[in-house]
């Protein structure tokens, strides 16, 4: 769509012009002023400014050397300077939640782990989140007014304009306050989303994405889910629903329901969670999920499934490729649909490893068609930490956007 720039004061196109050349910087497509000039279309003493702003007044640029002269002045290079601020990223998982506090480039000062405890419920979980933000924020050395912003990553259907949670399969929560609940207890800005679209964010922001502007992040851990990437953008859909990749119907007449009440999810067949409840109940077929589960099926997880197929237990490795055929299916559905340049596979289930992408090779064998079959399928950047990434690039994209700085 494009802009009227003609009300656009000169103040907001300042604004506008700073952004756009902070964008270049922190992307590494210019190094010098004339870069600048050449990439914006922007007069040499409009650049010459603007950069001198965002080195002397909001610090985001720093010099980085000097060029070689080739008979005028020597050019000087610039850098993305992400020191002295900060963000918070939090992942809240089924059984972790996990936190961070970052600066602007992402290397991370203080991280926090503790467990999500949701069968005791949703205040407890939102007490939980304040205690960590109040330990993060308080860090010894760190400037609290110097924190950005927070970026929290929840599975679930948000709504992208109030950013409160309208159904959380993993969490059985429904229309609950999330964003209300959070901001009364901070005076740093909080900013919200989908913790499978945050992964596919974050790769954009600091992983593959910035060499790859149309993929799709496929998230399998507890649950499953998808983060679409086309043109660069994270696709929200309408409402922030987009992405139920695990609620598409794999095998109607399945009898297996999920948690969102229907039959023959992909979630409901392939999930981490599906993995580990065939294990349960299949654990007395083989001797050695008995004896990792010391005989005590409520301790078989998905992890232990892997563990026991990567051993050459006959009983795991049917569970394994069982979840594996039916998630390769879904795969196939979504390249089939949205021709992405890649896929990129994060979650629980694939931090398995070798055992689990091995099996997808095998297992997608023969499903896409001949001009789809050689799609990259690659684990995401960031393994464990992907959600939080996102999580981080959802203030950086503020703070670059220039939303956080007056």
């Amino acid at each position: 769509m494009a802009h009227d720039f003609s009300r656009i004061n000169s103040k907001e196109m300042n604004k506008l012009n700073k952004s756009k050349v902070l964008k270049l910087i922190f992307e590494g497509k210019v190094l010098s002023t004339g870069d600048i000039i050449k990439q914006t279309g922007l007069t040499a003493p409009s650049v010459s400014r603007l950069v001198k702003s965002l080195i002397s007044e909001e610090g985001l640029v720093k010099h980085s050397g000097i060029g070689h002269s080739n008979g005028g002045r020597p050019p000087f290079f610039y850098d993305f300077n992400g020191s002295g601020r900060y963000i918070i990223g939090i992942d809240v998982g089924a059984t972790y939640i996990r936190a961070v506090l970052s600066n602007l480039d992402a290397e991370i000062l203080y991280e926090l782990e503790v467990l999500t405890e949701r069968e005791k419920g949703y205040e407890s979980v939102i007490q939980k989140l304040t205690d960590i933000i109040g330990r993060l924020s308080n860090r010894k050395g760190i400037d609290s007014g110097n924190i950005m912003g927070i970026g929290i990553g929840v599975a679930g259907l948000i709504d992208k304009k109030k950013q409160n949670i309208n159904f959380s399969p993993d969490f059985q929560w429904e229309n609950v306050s999330f964003y209300d609940d959070l901001v009364k207890n901070s005076n740093i800005p909080i900013y919200i989303d989908n913790s499978t679209r945050l992964m596919a964010l974050g790769e954009l922001g600091y992983g593959i994405g910035k060499r790859c502007d149309n993929f799709i992040v496929v998230n399998v851990g507890h649950g499953i889910a998808a983060g679409i990437v086309m043109d660069g953008e994270t696709i929200s859909g309408s409402f922030g629903h987009s992405g139920e990749f695990g609620h598409m119907t794999i095998n109607p007449c399945s009898e297996i329901v999920c948690e969102c009440g229907q039959r023959g999810c992909l979630e409901a067949l392939s999930s981490g969670r599906r993995i580990a409840e065939t294990g349960r109940e299949r654990c007395f077929e083989s001797p050695l999920l008995v004896e990792y589960c010391d005989r005590n099926i409520n301790k078989i997880d998905a992890k232990m499934i892997a563990d026991a197929a990567r051993s050459g237990d006959r009983v795991a490795n049917e569970i394994l490729d069982s979840a594996i055929d039916n998630l390769c299916l879904g795969i196939r559905n979504l390249v089939n649909l949205l021709d992405p340049e890649m896929i990129l596979i994060g979650g629980g289930v694939s931090l398995n490893g070798e055992i689990f992408f091995n099996k997808l090779a095998l297992h997608m064998e023969g499903k896409l068609m001949p001009t789809k079959a050689n799609i990259n399928i690659v684990p995401v950047t960031f393994g464990e930490n992907s959600t939080i990434m996102g999580a981080l690039t959802l203030v950086l994209h503020k703070v670059l956007n220039f939303e956080l700085i007056n």
